[in-house]
């Protein structure tokens, strides 16, 4: 598929998206890579040839993006407006959209690199490239990065590319160590580099009053997400407050997962991660693989809380609640003391709707927190 004639979309993995994106480089376009399964050498040699060419190389694993003004991939439908976003993780520059959007903020461009871009063996390769799209963009008038997940010195890299004194930049590290050069703003949850933004724009932003506990009691949380960047914001949430989390993703303030310790620890998994979800579909395109690990918390005494993101946008299930709710209504019906919280990553434009999503959550006795970082808040204060 080929949008306004400079950006071909490539679902295909392995060599043969390998080859396909060299065919659309030699064609004179951009490149958006879907599929993750391409070797970090073959993600080097591309982003290296699209850099002499001067073309654009996102992902692999980058499942969206907004370049020339359209929304491409399994994008959610914004608003243009004069926020450029460049992150590694898709999931985090999907938030920050639609956090920016129920501001009244607009996005002018949106590239998400790859989960591997800011490794030291790519070494931020595509996050230049993006850097110069956005500069080129005269509408952009905030740069947001989220320089996760990444290498040190990679990640220090972009940011300090990325400052420059005709626009203010505002990072969004997770707790990672990361540079501050002159000119940079730093915060650790995407709610609050929406607010950093909406402020440098001159907006009055609303700022949500936190969640309160209905009740608080000893247990365990258990994240399950579909995306690799919130499932991290939860776990740098969650360990702030609560000490070590378990996790599937690469993150300085998380332990990795040891199933032997799952049933004695706080656990955050992204069940995108392509070693859980395949052979199934990604969770973001059904409800499967979440739907199944809902129902193996009924029988675990330790779990209280749960949390969930919920994805809205193009190419994703037009019901996206309702794939996973009988999972959740058993859930609860076996087991009240527990509480689901749930976030819902999407804009009242998307085709599924925000307010019915959040609806439907609702009633299945959800409850319904207004970003993924008050989310983890929250469920820290309930077994606090």
């Amino acid at each position: 598929m080929t949008v306004d004639a400079r950006l071909s979309v490539i679902a295909q993995g392995g060599i043969r998206g390998v080859l396909e994106a060299h065919r659309a480089l030699d064609a004179g376009g951009d490149v958006l890579l879907i599929d993750p399964d391409v070797d970090i050498a073959h993600e080097l040699a591309l982003k290296q040839r699209a850099e002499r060419l001067e073309r654009l190389v996102l992902g692999p694993g980058a499942g969206h993006c907004r370049l020339h003004g359209v929304d491409v991939g399994y994008a959610n439908a914004l608003a243009p407006g004069e926020v450029g976003i460049i992150s590694a993780s898709g999931s985090a520059a999907r938030e920050l959209a639609v956090l920016l959007d129920r501001e009244g903020i607009g996005i002018s461009t949106s590239c998400v690199t790859g989960p591997r871009d800011l490794f030291d063996e790519v070494g931020a390769a595509g996050g230049k490239r993006a850097l110069e799209v956005v500069r080129r963009d005269l509408g952009t008038r905030v740069l947001a990065v989220v320089p996760w997940p990444g290498d040190r010195e990679s990640a220090d890299r972009l940011v300090s590319l990325a400052c420059r004194p005709e626009r203010p930049v505002v990072v969004c590290a997770f707790g990672e160590p990361v540079l501050v050069p002159p000119g940079a703003t730093v915060v650790d949850t995407l709610d609050a580099a929406a607010l950093t933004i909406a402020r440098l724009l001159g907006r009055s932003p609303t700022v949500p009053a936190p969640g309160r506990p209905r009740w608080v009691s000893g247990g365990l949380v258990r994240g399950l997400y579909s995306g690799a960047g919130l499932c991290a914001e939860a776990v740098w949430v969650l360990s702030e407050r609560l000490g070590e989390v378990l996790t599937n993703v690469r993150s300085e303030s998380g332990t990795p997962l040891d199933e032997g310790r799952r049933g004695r620890a706080h656990v955050c998994v992204d069940l995108g991660d392509p070693a859980i979800s395949r052979p199934a579909q990604h969770p973001m395109l059904s409800g499967a693989v979440r739907s199944a690990a809902l129902r193996e918390l009924i029988a675990d005494p330790s779990v209280r809380v749960v949390l969930l993101d919920i994805v809205l946008g193009h190419g994703l299930p037009e019901d996206p609640v309702g794939e996973l709710a009988d999972a959740i209504a058993e859930l609860l019906r076996t087991r009240p003391q527990v509480s689901v919280l749930a976030h819902v990553v999407g804009t009242e434009r998307d085709g599924q709707g925000l307010a019915a999503q959040e609806r439907r959550l609702s009633e299945l006795g959800a409850r319904v927190v207004s970003s993924n970082a008050a989310a983890a808040r929250l469920a820290a204060a309930l077994v606090s």
